[in-house]
């Protein structure tokens, strides 16, 4: 369930518990990640209120099993996660920007998501 702003709850934190996964370096990794996210959103001067901030992040982590790589570059580079998308017809369409090159594509799969093992 996406966590809400309300009048009574402006955090739009809801009680969760993470413990099962909250050991792992990468969830420390992944919070630090949202943390420097946040504040380079400040820096940039750009007011996205707490309920969109918590869209944007559900959105992020929804695209993650449609990353793609980068044609442009070559080597070991990140491989981003879509920044826009749309879905039609089981189909996800997504827009990408290469974090290393800055090259822009669009790419579209199967709207069948699967978290890798990697």
């Amino acid at each position: 369930m996406a966590a809400r702003v309300t009048a009574d709850n402006p955090t739009g934190v809801d009680t969760f518990d993470h413990s099962d996964i909250a050991h792992l370096p990468e969830y420390a990794a992944a919070s630090r990640a949202l943390d420097a996210l946040g504040h380079a959103i400040g820096r940039a001067e750009i007011d996205l209120g707490q309920q969109r901030w918590l869209e944007v992040v559900g959105e992020m982590a929804a695209a993650l099993p449609y990353a793609d790589a980068c044609s442009e570059c070559t080597g070991p580079v990140p491989t981003p996660a879509p920044h826009a998308a749309a879905v039609n017809d089981e189909w996800l369409n997504g827009q990408y920007r290469c974090p290393s090159c800055a090259a822009t594509w669009t790419c579209g799969y199967a709207a069948n998501p699967h978290l890798s093992d990697d």
